[in-house]
């Protein structure tokens, strides 16, 4: 988690086209497609 506020994943593989992550419980707005989602935390 870069802050409270943001939460950065990245990808270091190059042949990656997905990332599993852990999303802390709340609202997280997608930066690129501006898409919702709506955790209760899952792992």
């Amino acid at each position: 988690m870069l802050s409270p506020k943001y939460l950065v994943a990245l990808v270091v593989d190059k042949v990656a086209t997905e990332k599993a992550i852990y999303f802390l419980p709340g609202k997280w707005k997608n930066f690129w497609s501006t898409d919702i989602i709506d955790s209760k935390g899952n792992g």
